[in-house]
């Protein structure tokens, strides 16, 4: 059974913001690749973002 979350615990789609939203997506049109796996922003993503941003 899944775990439910606890109301201390949110996930990163809580938090994200209509730019965190564009961005995941442009993040995700050019690599092909996720930009959060399993609750979590990616080390590619994460990569990418300071590439993108400096």
């Amino acid at each position: 059974p899944k775990k439910a979350l606890s109301p201390r615990t949110t996930s990163i789609k809580d938090e994200t913001t209509k730019d965190d939203e564009v961005l995941q997506e442009n993040f995700e049109d050019e690599t092909g690749k996720k930009a959060i796996w399993r609750g979590k922003e990616t080390k590619a993503y994460s990569d990418w973002k300071i590439e993108k941003l400096g």
